[in-house]
């Protein structure tokens, strides 16, 4: 939940920034707060899918043989997953911390 809390702060953050810079520059403005926006929602989506793994750890505990292989599969695709989509974040996330870094350079 904390980290749900963080993600959805990130978003209203990049919301707030555009609104006290823009007048300063529209576009690094803009560019900012949608590639910030964008990596907050990414990262709101990857927890939801961490918490898929909680629930697959539960079943696992309770069942045995081939489920419990078909399980280790499905947990290891949504890692797999969640490693791919961290990548896509962490670019957006670089991305809008350097259209707001010129913008409070200039």
């Amino acid at each position: 939940m904390l980290a749900l809390l963080q993600h959805v702060s990130i978003i209203g953050l990049a919301i707030m920034l555009f609104i006290v810079f823009s007048p300063y520059n529209l576009i690094l403005g803009i560019a900012g707060t949608i590639f910030r926006i964008g990596e907050g929602l990414i990262q709101i989506y990857n927890e939801i899918n961490t918490w898929g793994l909680f629930n697959l750890a539960r079943q696992y505990s309770g069942i045995s043989g081939a489920e419990k292989n078909a399980l280790i599969d499905l947990g290891l695709i949504i890692l797999q997953t969640k490693n791919s989509i961290w990548t896509l974040a962490t670019t957006l996330y670089g991305i809008g911390i350097l259209a707001y870094s010129i913008l409070f350079v200039t």
